[in-house]
């Protein structure tokens, strides 16, 4: 996820996301606040997912 190229650190956060990996949180995190527009917005979608999963545990 610490790659440069915007398009690397995209799928490596839709990834995370699609398999829901929790201990990726703060990384997730951290690049949807100072990632690169493409990493910004999958992280995000990320976080969505993994919270999705979280809060269907907690059900």
């Amino acid at each position: 996820m610490d790659d440069e190229d915007m398009y690397v650190q995209e799928r490596a956060c839709e990834i995370f996301g699609f398999h829901q990996y929790v201990p990726a949180r703060d990384k997730l995190r951290t690049i949807a606040e100072t990632g690169m527009h493409n990493g910004k917005l999958a992280a995000k979608r990320a976080l969505e997912k993994i919270r999705a999963k979280t809060k269907e545990r907690k059900v």
